[in-house]
């Protein structure tokens, strides 16, 4: 059975308490740290929305979102075949990009 706060199995007469496939997925896309100033690691959003402070760190406004590096994607690859995937905001914007596109999901850009 799932709940909000955890989900259990019942084995036996006793219940244990299990990792279900929603939990798993959050924890394996917590992974974006490369926004400006990351503090933590967020869980990999287009605007990278931290859901505990409602906060957006990647705006429209500072272009670090999806939507604003997505189409200079051909830059960034050129960046990467001549620097390798280095420490830079170059590269910082190429694994944000490949994180959101493995996430998958629907990708409906606000019409702010």
């Amino acid at each position: 059975m799932s709940s909000k706060q955890f989900a259990y199995t019942q084995v036996g007469d006793k219940k244990t308490a299990s990792l279900n496939s929603q939990k798993v997925g959050a924890a394996i896309q917590t992974i974006d740290d490369w926004y400006e100033g990351g503090y933590k690691p967020l869980r990999t959003h287009e605007y990278g929305a931290d859901k505990q402070i409602l906060v957006a760190h990647r705006t429209p406004k500072t272009h670090p979102d999806f939507y604003s590096l997505l189409p200079r994607i051909a830059l960034h690859i050129k960046h990467m075949e001549k620097h390798g995937l280095d420490q830079s905001e170059q590269s910082n914007s190429i694994h944000f990009i490949a994180a959101v596109l493995i996430k998958g999901g629907l990708f409906q850009r606000s019409k702010v």
